[in-house]
């Protein structure tokens, strides 16, 4: 069993190195790593080739930046292995991550029809905050009503996919920004199953990124785009936890509330996510950030 490894760099060359050696130090050797450059400006290619006598890798180089969805399409396309795992420049894999989730594919009924995704550290400011997901998803559930309703969640560095489905599925890059849960939501229509393996693999980086404002003006400006691409899948009560969880934390204002009250009382959000977009949205920035901590 090969895996393919899918690294997606744009201006990244400061964490590339650690990201790139948490591959290295795999405990199962048998994969290749495809890191894709989306239109860098710095030099990926020169911390890649500190890496030539450890582990097979392909270079891929994209003219212009063209987003996260395309870069990763760009690498299913190059990969050669049986399953691809997905890796961002700026999050790392703890040592055992390929071999773990390996073990669980050949235990599988149906490897090739399978998302697997393992639970994740989450790290804030260097240090870990919590573990995430809890749980998975039950039998039925629909992915959207997981991620937005019960606090799920799928990082993209945590997915392994066998290479024909991911092939099947791919990235909709007419989006540049939610893509995992839109890619997500392809794999949903493919019949295929969700597979969490209970045990933390990955460490995601989630401290200030210099894009944060941008992306959320995006998120704002292209939730109906987000709502037709998702389509059928985003259930009723998914789309009230999306706008309450993703939408309303960026506009602001008071006349959210009862919207809020309308999402946890519709059992859209719960009672912990309920606080947590309150003190979010609506404490001053410096009290903000150190009580939402509390509530990871």
């Amino acid at each position: 069993m090969k895996f393919s490894v899918i690294i997606p760099c744009y201006n990244r060359t400061d964490v590339l190195f650690e990201c790139l050696s948490s591959v290295a130090a795999q405990t199962l050797k048998d994969f290749e790593v495809i890191l894709v450059d989306d239109g860098s400006t710095d030099q990926p290619l020169a911390i890649l080739q500190k890496f030539r006598d450890q582990f097979r890798f392909k270079f891929c180089r994209l003219d212009v930046n063209k987003g996260g969805a395309y870069a990763r399409n760009a690498g299913i396309k190059e990969a050669s292995g049986d399953y691809v795992a997905f890796l961002d420049s700026d999050d790392v894999w703890l040592p055992e991550k390929l071999e773990v989730v390996s073990s669980y594919i050949s235990r599988s009924a149906r490897p090739k029809e399978t998302l697997f995704f393992t639970q994740t550290f989450i790290i804030r400011d260097g240090e870990p905050t919590r573990i995430r997901p809890d749980t998975g998803l039950r039998n039925g559930e629909k992915v959207l009503d997981y991620l937005f309703c019960k606090e799920g969640l799928i990082q993209t560095s945590t997915i392994v996919i066998a290479r024909t489905l991911a092939l099947e599925t791919m990235f909709d890059t007419r989006i540049r920004f939610h893509n995992d849960y839109l890619f997500c939501v392809r794999v949903e229509r493919t019949k295929a199953e969700f597979a969490m393996i209970q045990r933390p693999l990955s460490e995601w980086r989630c401290g200030d990124r210099n894009d944060r404002i941008s992306l959320s003006s995006r998120v704002v400006d292209n939730q109906e785009l987000f709502y037709e691409l998702a389509g059928v899948n985003l259930s009723d009560r998914a789309k009230r936890a999306y706008y309450a969880t993703h939408i309303i934390p960026r506009l602001g204002g008071w006349s959210k509330i009862p919207y809020l009250l309308l999402s946890l009382v519709t059992n859209s959000i719960g009672t912990h996510k309920f606080l947590k977009v309150i003190v979010r949205t609506y404490l001053p920035t410096y009290f903000s950030k150190y009580v939402a901590k509390r509530f990871q």
